[in-house]
């Protein structure tokens, strides 16, 4: 399932990401060119309420750890 069809950023690939640190917004924007003008900007609406998501997802995953990258 993608995360951004423009720019064919899988969920996956966003996860992977968050449990290596890399969860905030802005990184998933800049990274995966979530808000260059190639890009819709769907996407980029509701990329705060998926990292969220992910985080939680994670730190359930986890045991309740909250990872070195979600203390931005």
């Amino acid at each position: 399932m993608f995360l951004c069809t423009c720019k064919a950023v899988r969920i996956s690939d966003a996860v992977e990401a968050a449990r290596t640190g890399f969860d905030s917004p802005e990184y998933m924007k800049q990274v995966f060119g979530l808000d260059d003008d190639e890009c819709c900007g769907r996407c980029a609406t509701h990329i705060e309420a998926f990292v969220a998501r992910v985080r939680l997802e994670l730190r359930r995953a986890d045991g309740g750890r909250v990872a070195v990258g979600a203390m931005r």
